[in-house]
């Protein structure tokens, strides 16, 4: 992550710090959210080099869809909400999934892909697994 990326991260979430404190009025509250959310989405689109498509009517709901390369089943994205399709490519984006895990959770994460997808052999599983 190159410099200018963290200090853009720095100001989301010093944004959404602000709007914990508990002498802010209802107004600006409204503003802050308001302000974090054009934020996300200015630097998703940024970002994301593929079309956001919608809203599109399924029975009772509205669906809003994008491709997703990193999703091995179908390769879209949907959600019910702009709004949660932003959040949710944010996370991908901006986020490390791996920030709240220890060394010894990744470890057992990879063992498990490795015997999910089956890359490597019976032999080599257990030999990873007694280690």
């Amino acid at each position: 992550m190159n410099k200018e990326s963290s200090k853009e991260l720095i100001d989301i979430a010093t944004l959404q710090s602000l709007l914990f404190c508990d002498n802010l009025s209802s107004d600006t509250v409204g503003e802050l959210s308001s302000m974090v959310r054009k934020e996300k989405e200015r630097k998703v689109l940024l970002k994301h080099n593929y079309k956001i498509s919608g809203p599109f009517k399924s029975g009772n709901r509205t669906i809003y869809t994008t491709r997703a390369p990193w999703i091995s089943s179908n390769k879209k994205l949907s959600r019910t909400e702009y709004n949660d399709l932003i959040d949710a490519l944010y996370d991908h984006y901006f986020t490390n999934p791996f920030d709240d895990c220890t060394v010894q959770e990744m470890y057992e994460q990879m063992i498990k892909y490795y015997e999910d997808n089956q890359l490597v052999s019976y032999l080599t599983l257990i030999h990873y697994k007694s280690d």
